[in-house]
């Protein structure tokens, strides 16, 4: 069977998202969510009072000249139930804004000719999925540009604007917006499940939408879905440098035990010779030499051993945070003493 073409029509906010119309100036943005079923190219009021609603208008020549005749325009675009209003920047000002605020009607600013603009726009409207996949391809370059995981949600908050989008491992809300991940009436959670090495499920992409709307349910799970690579190989890094970090700090608490006298476990004691520190313990943050200071970090609630993608996600926070306070994983029985093998940890 063939893949039939949405007829869905486009919104503004997917409009705003592409060119011509993503280098806009937003001078006032009432509704983002407005169906945009035509473009029409207004030059007179008599034309943009024939106009229908959910069009959006591109004022130009004798209707774009400002002053007055933008206020007129606001006025029937308001009267006509239009989804946005364009016309030059040039044209429009603190009184044209506070209007467009007052008549709660979408007018944007262009520097581009309004008749290139209005046959761009009407060729977006036209045909949305195109105008989708655009956004989409373009959002995708974005998210490949990412080297953190931080900066894929970042980039997913950023597009989808008004849908939050959070990263769970487990129970833990790792990164983005937690709001996404909590229940809410009137919204629907999308889940993007993304698989590590040998596809083993380490951690869900999760939005929040408002219920019953379908279309956008569609379109956001496009999204995730497109930013799991991206999700993906930020974290194979992260763990990879995580992995590094921990041995050099394994290997550094191993010695720092040794010079105290108690029982060395990353350093064999069976090793002739005197015991030296390496270069890289001064750059990990350890002091072999002085006064040390320990601090314990536990949950509020042990419920057995946390996931290792949650251990290597706390682990890289924890660099980015304090990057010369060592960090040692340790392995806790129970939840209310810290263990004799944490007992020493960086000096501050």
């Amino acid at each position: 069977m063939r893949h039939r073409p949405s007829t869905l029509p486009i919104t503004l906010a997917e409009l705003i998202r592409v060119e011509p119309l993503a280098s806009a100036r937003g001078v006032q943005l009432a509704d983002p969510g407005r169906h945009v079923e035509q473009v029409i190219l207004a030059e007179t009021f008599d034309r943009l009072r024939r106009s229908t609603p959910h069009s959006l208008v591109v004022l130009h020549a004798e209707a774009a000249t400002g002053g007055w005749s933008l206020a007129t325009a606001l006025h029937l675009a308001w009267e006509r139930n239009v989804s946005a209003v364009v016309v030059s920047h040039t044209v429009t000002g603190p009184s044209s804004e506070a209007l467009a605020q007052r008549l709660n009607v979408s007018l944007l600013g262009i520097d581009a000719d309004p008749v290139d603009v209005a046959l761009q726009l009407a060729g977006q409207a036209s045909a949305p999925d195109a105008a989708r996949a655009l956004r989409q391809a373009l959002c995708a370059e974005r998210l490949a540009e990412q080297t953190e995981i931080r900066g894929v949600l970042a980039v997913l908050n950023g597009e989808l604007d008004s849908v939050p989008v959070a990263l769970v491992v487990g129970d833990a809300v790792v990164a983005g917006r937690p709001t996404a991940a909590q229940p809410h009436p009137g919204v629907e959670q999308i889940r993007v499940e993304v698989n590590g090495p040998g596809r083993r499920p380490w951690a869900h992409l999760v939005a929040a939408v408002p219920a019953h709307t379908p279309a956008a349910a569609r379109q956001v799970e496009a999204l995730l879905l497109l930013a799991r690579p991206s999700l993906l190989a930020a974290w194979t890094q992260a763990r990879l440098n995580s992995a590094t970090h921990a041995a050099h700090e394994q290997a550094a608490f191993g010695l720092l035990r040794r010079r105290v006298g108690g029982p060395a476990t990353a350093v064999p004691a069976d090793e002739p010779g005197p015991v030296e520190a390496p270069t890289w313990n001064s750059e990990l943050g350890w002091q072999v030499e002085t006064v040390n200071r320990a601090v314990w970090l536990a949950p509020l609630r042990c419920a057995g051993e946390p996931p290792p993608e949650l251990t290597h996600l706390v682990r890289a926070a924890w660099q980015r945070g304090q990057p010369r306070w060592p960090l040692i994983a340790c392995a806790v029985d129970s939840g209310t003493k810290a263990p004799e093998s944490c007992s020493v940890t960086p000096r501050w």
